[in-house]
């Protein structure tokens, strides 16, 4: 049971990887970052983004890393679907979406605080993947 729950979970994210990559990449960052505010503020009922992804420089940038957020959902969802998990992988991709987390904590000391989007979005990268790393190395250690 707890192995098909880091299977989905491990999926879901990949599955989340490749569309927003895919948004981020065809629709822009703005545009994207705009739905999701208004889903988050929908939800909370305050503004969760104020704009700022939509100068030509941030919005190149981001499409051009876009496709890597695509390539990186496309392996974990490669691997949620294999009959036997390679640890490596899962936890080389739990670890950079970790350390991108930790990017936004670094961006948010130097730069200053972002909008409850990107707040919120920071919070999901540091406990996802460490959640999900717990849970894989519960799932995988051998019976003994």
């Amino acid at each position: 049971m707890m192995v098909r729950l880091v299977r989905v979970s491990v999926g879901l994210l990949g599955l989340a990887a490749v569309v927003i990559g895919a948004m981020i990449y065809l629709a822009g960052p703005d545009r994207t970052a705009t739905l999701f505010g208004w889903i988050i503020g929908w939800a909370t009922g305050s503004p969760a983004y104020s704009g700022g992804l939509d100068s030509a420089n941030i919005d190149s940038e981001m499409r051009f890393y876009a496709v890597f957020w695509v390539a990186y959902g496309a392996i974990l969802l490669r691997e949620a679907t294999r009959p036997a998990l390679r640890s490596r992988a899962v936890y080389l991709c739990l670890a950079l979406f970790f350390l991108a987390g930790l990017g936004r904590i670094l961006s948010a000391l130097t730069i200053g605080s972002p909008d409850p989007l990107f707040v919120i979005l920071t919070w999901v990268e540091l406990i996802l993947p460490a959640a999900l790393a717990l849970a894989f190395a519960v799932t995988t250690r051998p019976a003994g």
